[in-house]
């Protein structure tokens, strides 16, 4: 499945406003010893990913 299909699957389930813009497929996330995922992690991946791409 790509990003595409996924976005296109969503527009036809869910309201306009619930539609993702955009969707970065990823391997594995960032997951703590309880195996929850640790979003303070991702959100620095994503910081320095958005930085990378200007």
């Amino acid at each position: 499945m790509s990003a595409d299909d996924l976005i296109e699957h969503c527009r036809t389930h869910l309201a306009n406003y619930k539609v993702p813009r955009t969707v970065r497929l990823v391997d594995s996330l960032p997951r703590n010893s309880m195996g929850r995922v640790l979003k303070a992690a991702l959100r620095e991946r994503e910081s320095a990913v958005g930085q990378s791409d200007v």
